[in-house]
This record gives C-alpha cells, structure tokens and sequence, in this order.
C-alpha cells in the first residue's frame, strides 16, 4: 500500500484507479491495490507522470495524446530505477502472414514481446521507436491488438516507413503515447519525429529542434532520455549512412547544451550499437525482425535473430541495458552497464 499519493495522472490514463483512490479534501489519500489492476501500473504510480502541452507536430501527431494531469508522491517511497522494454521496426502488415526479408514479421513481434513477457516483465512502460508498419496502414490494427492491453503506457514514434495519419488514427487514446515527453520519476522521456516524407532518410524540424531545446531546458533535475527513429551518428556503414538523421549536427549541437542528457535511443538501423559520445550513452535497437549487417558498405542481411532491448534507468543517471535475441537465447545477449551522469 502506498500512503499520501495524489494519483490524477494515473487516474486520467488508468480508469480502473478510480474506483480504488481515496482522497479527502486536504489531498490525503490510500491506493489499494485490487486483483484487477495491473502490477505494473501500481509501479508507475510511484513515479510523478507529467505531459507536455503543446500543438501537433509536423506529421500530425499530438504531443498529449491524453490530457495533461500529475501524479506525485508525498511519501518517501520513491522507486530507484524505472525499467523500459523497447520493441522497434517490426514492418507489420495488415496480412498476418506477410514477410520482410524471410521474416513473418506478426508473428517475429509477437514472440518478442512473448520472450520479454516471461522474461523482464512488467516494465512500468514499453518504447516503440517506429517503423511499426511496412507501408501498410492496416498493420496497425495487430499492433494495437497486442499492445493495447498490456496495462502500462506505450510510447510510440513515427518511422520512414509508417502511415503518420493512420497511425494518429488507430493508436488514438490510452495506452498509447504519440511524440511529446513524459516525466517518470527522475527521469524525462522525449519522444521526436523524424521523419521526413518520401525519403528513407530522416530529419528535425526547426520546431521539432526548438522543442527539444525547450524539453531539456526544462528538466530540472531529471535525466533525460531522447528517443527517435533514425540514427544521429555514423554506423559506418555507407549505404546505411545515407539514411539516417540529414541535421545530426543541429540535433547533437543541443544535446551537447544540456547536461541533463544521459542516453539517446533510435531504431531504423536494424541492429545493435552501443556506444558513447561526451559522457551521453548512444544506444541503437535491433529489429524483431531481420537483421542488416554491420559495417556493410552495401546493402546486406545479418543472420541474427530478432530482439529487442530492456532498459534500467537508475536514480543517478546511470544506465544498465541489455539486448535480447529471442531465437538464440542460449548463446547470450548484449548486456552492459554505464554511468552517463
């Protein structure tokens, strides 16, 4: 049981909560926990969950797809670390047998989230950094139908390759969480568009840019956290290089401003980087579905297996993560442990 919690956040994006939140006039209240409230939603309610307020971006998506509230603590529980499951390009279809590269790609993400499901569950939220479709807006309905239901928010991100009005339109509303940021704990999460229509490159707008200046600005004292689809520093590989983020310059010029910064997170690459530039932890994602090789000057398919990553975000700013590849569980996974502060 958590004492003194005024949970309006939690309340707003989890309606089951109001029937077990007490609260009296002076803001004191009880949180009682009923079997059909999910684990990890209890988690979050540890944590103080703040929205950004602002118009659409570019591509049409709302950085509040839920309205704007607060659930803080007045208490000293405070949980120390805020875990992340993050799935990423997984080209869905609307034909649940379509393929990309030898993949079924509905049935490679239902396995991950299966594996992470027995694995490192519940997180207290789940990251998609885009490309959830392969072109394909009615893919979006076996997205919904698998994530819809996991009692935890959904952060989402557009990549080159989904439908950004579709994609408005089928992940509308709880639990889904469309661009903007979202403060969990100590820890801010800034969720960027950048995609650039027609091309598989991506770029920042000056908007997208100006408001990511102002979401780091305005951290305070939290972590950040900055999550796009496509990658902001070379992969050495030259066909992949033309690809990514056309203004990294731009985009890496104001995280270097600002001190709060202590990862950023993409997809898009299809495999795995981890790396570290001016104390902030770089991190790319492999796919749940086919691989590309790296250091590839051409175009070419790695051999590993789909995956996905977990992430540890520690009070102090330190980082632990870990890539898991689900069909080859037993030959390891890519575990590492950083601080970024």
């Amino acid at each position: 049981m958590m004492t003194y919690l005024t949970a309006a956040w939690a309340v707003s994006h989890y309606p089951p909560l109001e029937r077990v939140l007490r609260q009296d006039l002076g803001g004191r209240g009880a949180l009682e926990r009923p079997s059909s409230l999910p684990p990890a939603v209890v988690s979050l309610l540890r944590f103080r969950g703040t929205a950004t307020v602002g118009a659409r971006n570019r591509s049409g998506f709302a950085v509040v797809p839920f309205r704007q509230a607060t659930a803080s603590i007045r208490d000293t529980t405070i949980m120390s670390v805020l875990r992340l499951t993050q799935f990423t390009d997984p080209h869905l279809y609307g034909d649940e047998t379509g393929s990309l590269r030898g993949v079924v790609t509905l049935s490679s993400l239902t396995a991950a989230l299966a594996h992470a499901q027995l694995r490192d569950w519940p997180p207290e939220a789940v990251l998609v950094t885009g490309d959830i479709v392969q072109d394909d807006p009615a893919g979006y309905a076996h997205f919904r139908r698998l994530f819809g239901s996991l009692g935890m928010p959904v952060l989402c991100l557009p990549g080159n390759h989904d439908e950004p009005q579709a994609m408005r339109r089928e992940l509308n509303g709880r639990p889904f969480v469309l661009g903007g940021s979202l403060d969990l704990g100590l820890w801010r999460i800034v969720l960027l568009d950048s995609c650039l229509a027609g091309s598989a490159s991506g770029r920042l707008s000056e908007r997208s840019l100006a408001e990511l200046d102002e979401a780091l600005g305005s951290a305070r004292n939290r972590h950040c956290l900055v999550c796009l689809h496509h990658h902001p520093i070379d992969m050495e590989s030259r066909w992949l290089d033309r690809v990514g983020l056309e203004n990294a310059a731009e985009f890496l010029n104001i995280i270097d401003r600002h001190r709060s910064v202590r990862a950023i997170v993409w997809g898009h690459v299809h495999q795995n980087y981890d790396g570290l530039r001016k104390g902030v932890r770089l991190l790319a994602t492999p796919s749940t579905c086919a691989q590309f090789l790296p250091r590839a000057d051409d175009f070419a398919v790695d051999r590993r297996p789909p995956a996905y990553r977990t992430l540890e975000l520690r009070a102090d700013g330190s980082i632990l993560t870990e890539v898991v590849w689900v069909e080859q569980c037993a030959a390891g996974s890519s575990r590492s442990a950083c601080s970024a502060a």
